[in-house]
């Protein structure tokens, strides 16, 4: 495809998408996207501090369902002087999540007695993971 015939694929592509309609591409043959929201989007996210392996994790504080059967809240600083595993995954009752969460799972003792620690990450709520947690591992539970 030629760079002409690639800048008139890509500007049908912007003038489908709601929030471009007004733009296009600055850079037609890479495809890259003007729009003012979306540009905002990706330096506001840039604003964040990223985690890296092998170096200190971001602050955060979150709500956990913890392996006691507890909900209570975790904050990152609380597990300073400690290797963390921070463990993400896209949902809970996937098919590709319980092989690693009850893999690590068999570990966590062997992790502990290293200082290392493992918290699973994900966008569920705490009462899903809950949930998936307390449900039998022939249903798709943890």
């Amino acid at each position: 495809m030629s760079c002409n015939q690639q800048k008139e694929c890509c500007k049908k592509e912007c003038q489908e998408k709601e929030c471009c309609k007004e733009y296009c591409c600055k850079e037609y043959c890479k495809k890259e996207c003007c729009c003012p929201r979306i540009k905002a989007f990706k330096k506001f996210m840039n604003t964040f501090e990223k985690a890296q392996i092998g170096k200190e994790a971001p602050e955060f504080k979150a709500q956990a369902y913890c392996p006691c059967g507890s909900i209570k809240e975790i904050d990152i600083n609380e597990y300073k002087g400690k290797y963390v595993v921070l463990l993400f995954y896209p949902l809970d009752w996937t098919f590709v999540c319980p092989t690693e969460m009850i893999g690590y799972s068999e570990v966590a003792g062997q992790l502990k007695e290293i200082n290392c620690e493992v918290i699973g990450v994900s966008v569920d709520s705490v009462y899903c993971h809950q949930a998936w947690c307390e449900a039998d591992k022939s249903k798709g539970g943890v």
